[in-house]
């Protein structure tokens, strides 16, 4: 063969292999088998104090899981800062942690008494990917292990209205995790932006704006944000209006998915806390599929008649293929079903 063929093919060779490992992701990070071996917390690790790098951070509104409630914590590599988007996503530098515990109160009407950890969903970035790692705590509540493929546990606990609950609590594998984190291919964060940490919060003994004070301890840089962010609402506050915390509730609960990168932006339904298009939100809007999730009803939201919505109605339903969400959750949130259908009730279109 021709020595410059053979040498034009050798260049191509060593090209293509080039190309192929430079696209390669690192793969020398892993989860290690215990959450105790992250050093996330000092002291008893069920106790949840935060190590001195850990931050605690809270929501307006935060997504319905079975009425478990969370303990949310973020940690940055050190000197780093989260920034912002103009829209008011916020941005995490490589290396940072977002920590998220799911728990049951003994007694839901006594917050700081007695709990059960279910389990501590980690998201890690690693060369500029997000990771997902699920840890699930124990019987003896001294450590929590990596499940990656899920899990479930025995829940049980008072209710906010005295009623003794018994769930079968069900912890997702990473591939559920992916599929609700998952937005135009490639998974982010939900909970923190701007909008939704825009709230008063307790540090130190003292309220102050979270915002604020994260920006103040040199923890969020807000110089790249040029407008002034919309604050979503706590939709449990029945002082603000009903519209607002019917979005709010939307929003945190459906638009990781009902959203224009989401995995559900086929259906045309996009519930973001600021939308103001009354077919986005699904006014007189029929469904993209007429499957059995529909009810047999005709459209999302029916103004007045929320008994013949099928937003409400999968709301209102734990049946597969019917239940939205479709993950997160194996009980109806009769409190978010409520709202809902005073909302739907009261439009006037």
């Amino acid at each position: 063969m021709d020595k410059g063929i053979i040498f034009i093919i050798g260049l191509f060779c060593i090209l293509q292999c080039t190309n192929v490992e430079s696209s390669k992701k690192d793969s020398s990070f892993e989860f290690p088998d215990q959450l105790s071996d992250w050093n996330l917390y000092e002291g008893e690790l069920s106790a949840l104090i935060p190590s001195e790098d850990l931050f605690r951070y809270e929501l307006n509104s935060a997504l319905f899981s079975d009425y478990a409630e969370k303990a949310r914590f973020i940690r940055l590599p050190e000197g780093e800062k989260m920034t912002s988007e103009q829209s008011g996503r916020i941005l995490f530098p490589d290396g940072s942690i977002i920590v998220k515990n799911f728990y049951y109160p003994t007694d839901a009407r006594e917050p700081d008494g007695d709990r059960a950890l279910m389990e501590t969903r980690l998201l890690v970035k690693n060369d500029q990917e997000w990771e997902v790692g699920t840890y699930i705590w124990n019987e003896a509540q001294k450590d929590a292990t990596l499940e990656i493929l899920g899990g479930e546990k025995d829940a049980v606990w008072i209710d906010t209205h005295g009623r003794t609950r018994l769930i079968s609590y069900q912890v997702p594998d990473n591939n559920d995790c992916k599929s609700c984190h998952m937005k135009a291919g490639e998974v982010k964060p939900i909970g923190p932006k701007l909008a939704n940490m825009d709230l008063e919060i307790n540090y130190g003994g003292a309220y102050v704006n979270q915002i604020e004070y994260l920006s103040n301890k040199g923890l969020l840089d807000l110089t790249k944000v040029n407008a002034a962010h919309e604050k979503m609402v706590d939709w449990q506050n029945p002082e603000v209006s009903l519209n607002a915390r019917a979005m709010a509730y939307l929003d945190i609960n459906c638009t990781h998915c009902h959203s224009e990168d989401g995995s559900a932006s086929n259906t045309g339904l996009f519930l973001h806390y600021n939308q103001t298009d009354p077919f986005r939100q699904g006014i007189m809007k029929t469904p993209v599929s007429a499957a059995q999730g529909s009810g047999g009803y005709d459209y999302n939201i029916v103004p007045g008649h929320p008994e013949r919505s099928i937003l409400l109605y999968r709301m209102n339903s734990v049946a597969a293929g019917v239940a939205m969400p479709e993950e997160g959750r194996t009980l109806v949130h009769e409190e978010g079903v409520a709202l809902i259908e005073e909302w739907i009730n009261r439009m006037n279109y």
